[in-house]
């Protein structure tokens, strides 16, 4: 006749050390989630307008880098505000968490809005090859297409 082994309960050390790995385990994961929202910050956090005058820096500092162009001022014009793209389950429907009235909808990404414009001034902008050389350079930068850009002097 085998005899039957007798289970032994856990002790308080492997609880404690369970507990604490459990809690280390947490502890990443928000963490973790810190970091990624900083990165994601700035499309998640920003206005319009601040997006709007981020990106005419930008696009500022751009422009004074090619040879002959001065001074200059942007304005961006946008066709709309964010984007957001909702996770969709195998059957496209809207991925939520919650429950009832509390139910949320899961944002896969925001996509910062679409340029519909940029008018730019600049010294040098009277200049037919600086013209060219900036409409091709912002028209690649940006992803827009020549007849979006204008440059003047």
């Amino acid at each position: 006749m085998a005899m039957k082994k007798e289970k032994k309960p856990l002790g308080k050390k492997k609880f404690l050390i369970l507990g604490l790995l459990f809690a280390l385990g947490l502890v990443l994961v928000f963490w973790g989630n810190g970091e990624r929202d900083a990165e994601e910050e700035p499309v998640g956090s920003m206005s319009v307008e601040q997006y709007r005058a981020m990106l005419g820096e930008e696009i500022a500092a751009l422009c004074r880098g090619v040879r002959g162009v001065g001074q200059v001022t942007v304005l961006v014009n946008f066709a709309g505000g964010y984007e957001y793209v909702y996770a969709r389950d195998a059957d496209g429907d809207c991925v939520g968490f919650g429950s009832g009235s509390k139910k949320e909808a899961v944002v896969e990404n925001i996509l910062p809005p679409k340029i519909a414009g940029v008018g730019i001034v600049c010294d040098g902008g009277g200049n037919a090859s600086v013209r060219q050389t900036l409409t091709e350079l912002l028209s690649a930068a940006l992803g827009i297409g020549a007849n979006k850009i204008y440059i003047t002097s």
